[in-house]
């Protein structure tokens, strides 16, 4: 949402700040993976002209073995 609403975004990891700047600046997969710990995508909407950021989750039987 901050992606399609926002013109300037900041990005904080344990209360410090990762990244400043437009979305395309921030939400890039580096930031989100480093902010988060966790792997995404990162997607261009064309329609909408804003990001999708995307987990991309370990499938469920291997969390299961």
């Amino acid at each position: 949402l901050a992606a399609y609403y926002c013109d300037k975004i900041c990005l904080l990891q344990d209360g410090k700040l990762i990244s400043a700047g437009t979305p395309e600046q921030v939400l890039t997969q580096s930031n989100i993976e480093r902010a988060f710990n966790i792997t995404v995508e990162v997607i261009p909407n064309e329609i909408t002209n804003s990001l999708y950021v995307i987990p991309v989750l370990e499938p469920l039987h291997d969390t299961l073995h």
